[in-house]
């Protein structure tokens, strides 16, 4: 969640043939479109959508026990009142 990510567009197709098929619909994905940041993340303002318009409170999640995770914690917490 907090890593590295590349467009599915991107994505050949051979790379993605040892996956399984995926097990989310389409219509299930809560977020798309967004643009990632210079560093290939996923930008702060989508974490918030995340909290704010599906109420999926995220901060507490075991992922974000990374140093990423661990500013968007403290942004979400301590910053953004």
């Amino acid at each position: 969640m907090f890593g590295s990510w590349q467009p599915a567009d991107e994505v050949l197709l051979a790379a993605l043939v040892p996956l399984p098929k995926p097990e989310i619909k389409r219509a299930d994905v809560l977020e798309w479109g967004f643009d990632l940041t210079n560093a290939n993340e996923l930008p702060f303002e989508t974490l918030d959508n995340i909290m704010d318009q599906h109420k999926i409170d995220i901060t507490g999640l075991t992922l974000t026990n990374t140093p990423r995770g661990n500013k968007y914690r403290t942004y979400r917490l301590l910053l953004r009142r």
